[in-house]
């Protein structure tokens, strides 16, 4: 059975840019490897950062890689999750919220936040390469 998995927006925007572990994460949702699980929350943060200045892209393909992500991943809704487990950074906890909501074994993060708990009820939060070295060995 492929594991679930929450990709924090960072690792996302990564993947977008073509760079690295978080595109070979990527790979691995194409290939029905893992499970992507995400919410409207992490959608709209994803198409805010895609939105800034900073990214050097088209709207063409950035509409692209959000219509493929939104078709690779199962979308939740963790109305009933309200977490204060991040405090120096709460935008933190709709990922955590995410990952609880579809039942993730997985948080895939860059965030020193979030990577500084190592785990949370039962959930592994690890970077990309992290991520991809421990599924490889399991």
């Amino acid at each position: 059975m492929a594991l679930r998995v929450v990709l924090d927006t960072n690792v996302l925007v990564s993947s977008f840019l073509g760079t690295g572990p978080p595109d070979k994460l990527m790979n691995k949702i194409e290939e029905r490897e893992i499970i992507s699980v995400t919410s409207l929350e992490i959608i709209e943060e994803l198409k805010d950062v895609l939105d800034r200045d900073k990214i050097p892209v088209n709207e063409k393909e950035k509409e692209l890689f959000l219509d493929r992500f939104l078709l690779l991943s199962e979308v939740v809704d963790p109305f009933d999750i309200d977490l204060d487990v991040v405090e120096e950074d709460q935008d933190d906890n709709k990922f955590l919220e995410c990952a609880l909501k579809g039942d993730c074994s997985y948080l895939v993060s860059g965030d020193s936040h979030l990577l500084d708990l190592k785990e949370f009820k039962g959930i592994k939060i690890l970077d990309p390469r992290g991520f991809l070295e421990k599924t490889k060995k399991d």
